[in-house]
């Protein structure tokens, strides 16, 4: 019941977080000198941008991000809690090694942004190598906590 509590409100922090990102980042609309630099997603997926409706709803999310960094670094902190909650339903052996997982991956995040020109890019950076080692300690922790029940037994 514990987890589901924390699953709920995780979720509603993440929801929120998610709009908000969403509506600073449509910001980018009226910055134009910025469209080269902040929508690889519409690169990607449309070719250059010309015109403000060629900008893809993702990369919002990016120009956000670079330039309003809070609540996309919230969005992060909160998508990688409800991984690990999600993954705490497994039983200690399997979960300790998703935790060890999440902890190479992060890192792997966050190597685009240790260059950023931006203070957003830096703090993403900083949040996900945060969150790397938050995951590190857990998986740990896990690993410890079940070694000490199985000597017990």
């Amino acid at each position: 019941m514990y987890r589901l509590i924390q699953f709920g409100v995780v979720a509603m922090i993440w929801f929120f977080s998610a709009l908000v990102s969403w509506y600073e980042g449509s910001a980018i609309l009226d910055d134009p000198w910025e469209w080269k630099y902040s929508t690889p997603f519409s690169h990607w997926l449309a070719g250059p941008v010309v015109h403000e409706h060629d900008i893809s709803q993702l990369d919002y999310f990016v120009y956000a991000a670079k330039f309003r960094p809070v609540f996309p670094s919230l969005l992060i902190v909160c998508t990688v809690y409800l991984l690990i909650l999600a993954a705490s339903y497994l039983n200690q052996r399997t979960f300790a090694y998703v935790l060890f997982v999440f902890s190479a991956t992060l890192p792997g995040l966050a190597l685009p942004f240790m260059d950023a020109t931006t203070a957003g890019g830096t703090w993403l950076a900083i949040v996900l190598s945060g969150c790397a080692l938050v995951c590190a300690a857990l998986g740990a922790m896990t690993i410890k906590n079940h070694s000490v029940r199985q000597a017990k037994s």
